[in-house]
């Protein structure tokens, strides 16, 4: 039975999907990581490292295209076709070359103990080839609903796995048994929920098309990649595992906490720009979500520089001794960053990925040698410099954000004042609580006034200057609702 899904109900199970895990995963992420070390997390971040090199070839170029493909069942199914065969074959070539070549790579890292791990764990890569075809159909579809069963593997998988062989003493392996289980699980449930079921189709010829545009991806994920995981690979070859870990696990953490309210947004909005036909209305509605995401990105960042201190002195214990630093000075960059998080699935909506490709080279050639140099001066500088050059993301973003949809600065300045002057009185507020009402002590009754009280402060004065948009977003869910048909 077909029925109508709107963008809100898609959204709400993508919400779903996403909310569940973030909001229980960092719970059971600090739990294991109170009960493993730095280095356990070190030597996962290094076999992380070479398998989503590889993944990217598979799972970000042909995958976009399919979901934005237009056509009749027939041909949108023989795509899918050609892009499953293409990622079994090319996941299988892949592991193997893993396998023959992990002992290099643990030597390149300077720890042995990873060739094993990177061995194991690359499995992951063919399980995954296995299930990424049909959650694009399933995103394509903007079933969100389905994919929510595939989006609590992982909670279920740590509750199961992980957390009890953490417990035991197992170490680095029971983050990758968890990691292996999950992977299975997820990729069982998407053929489960997915409608469509693969055959063979290895035609070049007939999938040309998508094999431009999905080139066009690759090469604009080379250069993500390079900005995802350069951080680390620099971290991995120049400093010790340990120190891999903490920056690996403090980047994380932020990651984790943004993620919980905006990585939702990512896959629905994407599959609503294709579905939109006029540019001028999916400027409009692209206006009107980033006021939105403007009022939780902010907030987030003042919230985790100003809790950031617990995490070494209460939440993780003096093995993680650093973290905090980390973990406050990386949220200004990740953070930042999320204003814009709605350009890519915009500009691949109109077919444009070579934009994309353009801001992540830009932002690559400035961004890696930097990093190379700065390596040399320890950890916590080279995290000042990895943060600091965010602002080469946002000069380069808001340069085609202005080409593309004619928002100028001025224009995305009035999106961000309110909320940035509202979470600026939150951050002042919650430090002097701390500092004056707790003074200075770290104990768990202190980091939760400190956190309620700071989202009251800031809810109640984002109320007061931002009513009007308040009011917009009100209008809109009802909107919305009213056109939505249950499942």
């Amino acid at each position: 039975m077909t029925e109508k899904r709107t963008t809100l109900h898609a959204l709400k199970w993508s919400t779903l999907g996403h909310i569940l895990p973030q909001a229980v995963n960092p719970l059971i992420t600090i739990y294991i990581a109170r009960l493993l070390c730095p280095e356990a997390y070190g030597i996962i971040a290094i076999a992380t490292i070479v398998i989503s090199f590889l993944q990217l070839f598979l799972s970000q170029g042909f995958t976009t295209a399919l979901i934005q493909k237009q056509g009749n069942k027939k041909e949108v199914y023989r795509t899918a076709d050609f892009i499953f065969s293409f990622n079994l074959i090319m996941s299988s070539i892949f592991y193997l070359i893993i396998l023959i070549s992990s002992s290099a790579i643990a030597q390149f890292f300077h720890n042995p103990e990873a060739k094993t791990v990177i061995s194991i764990l690359s499995l992951g890569i063919v399980i995954h080839a296995f299930g990424d075809v049909q959650l694009a159909m399933l995103q394509k579809n903007m079933d969100f609903k389905s994919i929510f069963y595939r989006q609590i593997v992982p909670v279920l998988s740590n509750l199961m796995v992980t957390l009890p062989l953490a417990s035991l003493g197992y170490g680095v392996w029971a983050l990758v048994a968890g990691k292996l289980v999950s992977d299975i699980l997820a990729a069982i449930i998407l053929w489960w929920k997915s409608e469509w079921k693969p055959k063979f189709n290895f035609s070049f010829k007939e999938n040309a098309g998508i094999i431009k545009f999905g080139l066009f991806m690759i090469l604009s994920s080379l250069m993500a990649w390079g900005i995802s995981q350069g951080d680390n690979l620099i971290v991995g070859k120049f400093l010790t595992t340990k120190e891999l870990g903490l920056y690996r696990t403090g980047f994380d953490l932020d990651a984790r906490i943004f993620n919980l309210f905006l990585a939702s947004l990512a896959p629905v909005l994407y599959s609503k720009f294709c579905t939109i036909n006029s540019n001028e209305d999916k400027r409009k509605y692209y206006m009107k979500v980033k006021k939105y995401i403007s009022m939780l990105v902010f907030p987030i960042i003042a919230g985790l520089i100003l809790v950031s201190g617990y995490f070494d002195n209460l939440i993780l214990g003096d093995k993680w001794k650093g973290i905090s630093f980390i973990m406050a000075i990386l949220a200004l960059n990740p953070g930042i960053g999320n204003l814009w998080n709605l350009l890519p699935a915009f500009l691949k909506s109109l077919g444009k990925p070579q934009i994309i490709t353009v801001i992540t080279i830009i932002y690559g050639i400035i961004y890696l040698p930097l990093l190379l140099i700065f390596v040399r001066y320890g950890l916590k500088t080279f995290v000042i410099v990895r943060a600091s050059l965010g602002i080469v993301g946002l000069v380069a973003n808001t340069y085609f954000e202005n080409r593309e949809l004619r928002i100028d600065l001025s224009q995305a300045l009035k999106f961000y004042y309110k909320p940035f002057i509202a979470s600026i009185v939150m951050f002042v507020f919650g430090f002097f609580i701390h500092k004056y009402a707790f003074h200075n002590n770290y104990t768990w009754f202190s980091l939760f006034v400190m956190i309620i009280s700071s989202i009251a402060i800031y809810i109640s004065i984002i109320l007061i200057i931002s009513k009007k948009e308040f009011i917009s977003l009100k209008n809109t869910i009802l909107k919305e609702r009213v056109k939505t048909v249950t499942i």
